[in-house]
């Protein structure tokens, strides 16, 4: 869910499909170009992807057993 006026969000939307970026359909949004989203977004992109990737490749680890 996205806490933003129904406004904002409505001219938001718009121009990115206006730019070719996403497609929407009744209740979905799909990206269409990533790489001209990511060149859109502020920088606080590349730092919350990063975080989350860090976050993503932890879970990836196995668990070693802990010495009983």
């Amino acid at each position: 869910m996205i806490r933003a006026r129904r406004s904002a969000l409505a001219y938001v939307v718009g121009r990115l499909k206006r730019k070719g970026l996403i497609r929407c359909q009744r209740n979905c949004i799909r990206v269409v170009h990533r790489q001209g989203l990511e060149t859109m977004a502020c920088e606080c992109y590349g730092v919350v992807r990063n975080d989350i990737d860090a976050f993503l490749r932890g879970l990836a680890r196995p668990q070693r057993a802990k010495p009983s």
